[in-house]
Parts: C-alpha cells; structure tokens; sequence
C-alpha cells in the first residue's frame, strides 16, 4: 500500500541496523517521505508493482544497493500497519559484489515462495441469535455487544449446520480474503444493526 507499508535494505553498522538507499536504473527508488508515521528510519520502498494486486501478475525490478563501509551484514525488512495485512515483498535473484547469495530467515518470518499467490480465507457467520443452540462449536464465541460469531478458515470451508432462531434475528456472513500462512487470528469487523423502519420503502 503506498505510503502505508514499506520495504527495506538494511546493512548492519556498529551494531546497529540501518535503512540504505536502493536504486534501479541509476534512480533512487526508496524515500524518506512519511505520510502516515510507518517511515521513521527513512529509505523505505513503497507502493506496488505489476498494475492490480491479486488480478496482474508482479512485475520484478532489478535494483541496487550501496552498503556503507563497515557493514557486518544485510537484510531485507517489510514494515506494514495494521489495518490491512498483505503478503509483504517478493525478493529473487539477489547477489553479493555480482555474485549470487542464498537467503536465509533467522526468526522463521519470511515465507519462500514460488512467486504465485496463495490466498486463505476467513469466513465468520455474525448472529444476533445462537444458531447452534444444542451444542457449543470450538469456533464459536459470543462478542461483548451479545452477538454469537462462528469463525472458519482455510482453503476450502465447510460450515457447521444452523437452525434460525426467529423470525427477527440477524445474521451476517462475512469473508475476508487473507495472506497466505496460518492465521493468528480472525479479526474481520463487522457491525450487526437494525433494519430502519422504512427500509425497502419508497420509490428510489
């Protein structure tokens, strides 16, 4: 997300880890600009590549980095917020003074891909009622507003059967399309309100 999530090259120095300029084709393509707070150490790269995320396939740039003098080692880092979580950036090829490098992960953090896209999915089922009244499914919780939520995940998703409670219940199915890897947790929003007195009504 431009000027929300940010990638950088970092080289360490004395000790510490330090944000350097990337260019491609001679021209600077990171900033220090920092519209929303997200890029405080400056040098970061943003925004997307290869047109509509999920529908283009990315296009990968050749770019370059000049670590200063004294650096101990190097890294790539995603810094994102977090209203909306994405698959970060994708890295391939890089190389050391022209030659190549095999990455590592130290923490486990960074996922190696093949460059496609793989999408989870969450799916909550919101209800004003207890749409399993004989039984206490795993996934289900009741929200402090008293809304009962019935949350799945995954590639393929089987819902568990529900009776209607009334005839004035609520009931709101939410899907949210999620980056790849397990999900922590599900924390699609939603907001469960009345039907107005006259909606539906009118000429418009």
């Amino acid at each position: 997300e431009d000027g929300w999530d940010f990638g950088y090259v970092e080289a360490m120095v004395d000790g510490e880890w330090v944000p350097v300029p990337v260019k491609s084709n001679g021209t600077t393509i990171t900033t220090n600009d920092d519209p929303y707070g997200n890029n405080t150490e400056g040098n970061g790269l943003t925004g997307g590549a290869g047109g509509v995320y999920g529908v283009d396939e990315p296009t990968y740039i050749t770019a370059s980095a000049v670590l200063p003098v004294g650096s101990t080692a190097a890294r790539f880092r995603y810094s994102t917020d977090a209203a909306y979580v994405d698959t970060g950036w994708f890295i391939d090829g890089p190389t050391l003074n022209g030659a190549p490098v095999e990455l590592a992960s130290p923490d486990g953090s960074w996922r190696f891909s093949d460059g496609m896209q793989h999408n989870d999915f969450a799916l909550q089922v919101v209800s004003s009622c207890d749409l399993t009244p004989n039984t206490t499914l795993a996934n289900e919780i009741v929200d402090p507003a008293g809304h009962w939520v019935y949350r799945y995940d995954g590639t393929d998703i089987t819902t568990d059967t529900f009776t209607r409670c009334s005839n004035k219940s609520s009931t709101v199915v939410i899907v949210s399309n999620m980056p790849s890897g397990d999900l922590d947790g599900l924390d699609a929003s939603y907001l469960l309100g009345t039907k107005l007195p006259n909606a539906g009504k009118g000429n418009g």
